[in-house]
């Protein structure tokens, strides 16, 4: 007997358990994140460059963070 995908509107059902793994996701991703910044910043010498570049290392890092862990779930 085959079964139908149903969509039910557009309304996605996501158990409680599942918002736990994600919320857990999201806490994991963004201590990750934390850790890499400050080793990039304990690293770079204090200059007029740290201060340009450590934005652009925060969000590339919280973006590959988010991409690793959503890949894993």
């Amino acid at each position: 007997m085959k079964k139908e995908n149903v969509n039910n509107g557009g309304i996605i059902r996501i158990s409680k358990k599942n918002i736990g793994g994600l919320f857990l996701k999201r806490i994991y991703g963004g201590l990750f994140a934390g850790i890499v910044v400050f080793i990039i910043g304990i690293l770079i010498p204090e200059s007029n460059f740290k201060t340009i570049i450590m934005p652009f290392v925060v969000g590339l890092t919280v973006l590959v963070a988010n991409l690793t862990f959503k890949k894993n779930s």
